[in-house]
C-alpha cells in the first residue's frame, strides 16, 4: 500500500507572503495562477506549494497519482502504459507553477518531507535509462544480443562454484557493442541518472559482478588487483593493448585545449571508453553519478611505483575528458526532459555528448 502524505504546514509557512509584481500574495493564492501568466519573484517552500495543491481538487488528483508513480517506481520499473500515464500526469502538473519552482530549507525540521515533495513532481529523473532499456528490447538485434551477454555473464563456469566465465562474458559484451547501433548501445551505457536506483540499474548494465569485478569464489569476492598488474596483463593481450592505446589517444587531457582534452571531437573519447568494455581493462561506474568511473584495481602495495600506478587509475577517476564527454546534460525543452542530442552521420545516429549539468532544473533545490 502506498503511504499518503498528510502535510500540515506551520502558521509561519501559511502566513508567509510572496511578492508578485507590486502585490503581496499568500503562497496559496499564487497557486491559482498558471505558469507564464505571472512571475513568482520569491521562493516558495515545497511544503507550502504542496499544501496549496491539495486544496485544489484538480491539482490534488494529479499530485496523488505522481505520489503513487514515485512509490511504485522505487520498487520496480513501471510498465510502458503505466509510465506513460505517469509522464502525462507530470506534464499536466507543469501549470502549477509553485510546485515547479519551490525549494527546501536546509536543516529545517521537515526537510525530508520537503525533498520528497520536490522529487515527486520531478518523477521522470531516471526516465531515459528505462526508456533506453525498453527501446533496446523492442529492437530485435539489441534485445537478443543483450540477452546473450547477460546469460554469458551470469552463468556459472562450473556447478561446484559461483564464479562466472569472464572470457565468454567479455566476448559477448564486445559482440553486443560491435553489432548494435550506437544509438541503442550508447543510450544504455551513458543514460543520465539523478537518483540512486537509476544509477544502480545503469551500473549493472554490463553485469559488473563478472565483467568488471574479480570472479566470485564461493561466497568470497576476490580483492582488487594492482593497477600496474592489470595494465601488464592488458599489454600481453593484443585486443586490450590496442583498445587501451586508443583510449589513451582519444581521452588524453591537455591544458592547451579549450575543452581540456587534446582531441576536440566529442564522440571519439566516448567510443574509446566503450571500446574498453569487454577487455581485461573494462571500466564501469562506481556510483550513481555520471562522472564517477574507475577500473577495478588499486594502488595498494605499489611501493616505489605508486606514482605510475596512480597515473593509470586517474586516467579514469580523474580524467577531465571523461567528466566532460562521458556525461549527457540534463536539460528541458518545454515540459519534456531532453537528455540526448543526436548528430546525423549518414544513416547512423551518434549521440553528441554535452557538458554536464548538476540539476534537471535551473532553480536550486535547497536554499541556505
Amino acid at each position: 500500500a502506498v503511504r499518503k502524505l498528510t502535510p500540515k504546514p506551520s502558521k509561519k509557512h501559511l502566513n508567509r507572503k510572496v511578492n508578485v509584481g507590486n502585490m503581496q500574495l499568500s503562497p496559496l493564492t499564487t497557486l491559482t495562477f498558471l505558469a507564464g501568466s505571472v512571475t513568482v519573484s520569491a521562493s516558495v517552500d515545497c511544503l507550502v506549494a504542496e499544501q496549496g495543491c491539495i486544496q485544489e481538487q484538480s491539482c490534488m488528483a494529479i499530485y496523488r497519482l505522481l505520489e503513487y508513480c514515485a512509490a511504485e517506481e522505487a520498487v520496480a520499473p513501471l510498465r510502458a502504459d503505466a509510465r506513460l500515464e505517469c509522464l502525462e500526469a507530470q506534464n499536466s502538473l507543469q501549470r502549477y507553477r509553485p510546485l515547479q519552482v519551490c525549494k527546501c530549507q536546509r536543516g529545517s525540521r521537515r526537510e525530508e518531507h520537503c525533498l520528497k515533495v520536490y522529487w515527486t513532481v520531478r518523477f521522470a529523473g531516471g526516465f531515459d535509462c528505462l526508456k533506453a532499456a525498453q527501446d533496446c528490447g523492442l529492437y530485435e538485434k539489441c534485445g537478443s544480443l543483450r540477452s546473450e551477454y547477460v546469460v554469458a555473464c551470469t552463468k556459472r563456469a562450473t556447478v561446484s562454484d559461483n564464479s562466472c566465465n569472464r572470457q565468454k562474458c567479455h566476448k559477448a559484451l564486445r559482440r553486443f557493442l560491435e553489432r548494435v547501433p550506437e544509438e541503442y548501445s550508447f543510450a544504455l551505457l551513458f543514460c543520465p541518472c539523478s537518483d540512486t536506483l537509476c544509477g544502480e540499474r545503469r551500473r549493472k548494465t554490463i553485469v559488473p559482478s563478472c565483467s568488471y569485478e574479480e570472479n566470485v569464489r564461493g561466497e568470497e569476492r576476490a580483492g582488487k588487483p594492482n593497477c600496474l598488474s592489470l595494465q601488464n596483463y592488458c599489454s600481453k593481450d593484443e585486443l586490450c593493448r590496442s583498445r587501451f592505446a586508443d583510449f589513451q589517444h582519444n581521452c588524453q587531457p591537455s591544458p592547451l585545449s579549450a575543452s581540456g582534452c587534446m582531441r576536440e571531437r566529442r564522440t571519439m573519447c566516448l567510443k574509446a571508453y566503450a571500446g574498453l568494455i569487454g577487455t581485461i581493462m573494462t571500466p564501469n561506474y562506481v556510483s550513481n553519478s555520471s562522472t564517477e568511473v574507475s577500473q577495478w584495481c588499486t594502488c595498494e602495495g605499489s611501493g616505489n611505483e605508486w606514482q605510475g600506478c596512480q597515473r593509470i587509475l586517474q586516467m579514469f577517476t580523474n580524467n577531465i575528458c571523461l567528466r566532460e564527454y562521458d556525461v549527457i546534460r540534463l536539460g528541458r525543452e518545454g515540459s519534456t526532459a531532453q537528455f540526448y542530442s543526436f548528430l546525423s552521420k549518414g544513416k547512423k545516429l551518434i549521440p553528441e555528448i554535452l557538458l554536464p549539468s548538476l540539476s534537471l532544473l535551473s532553480t536550486p533545490l535547497i536554499v541556505a
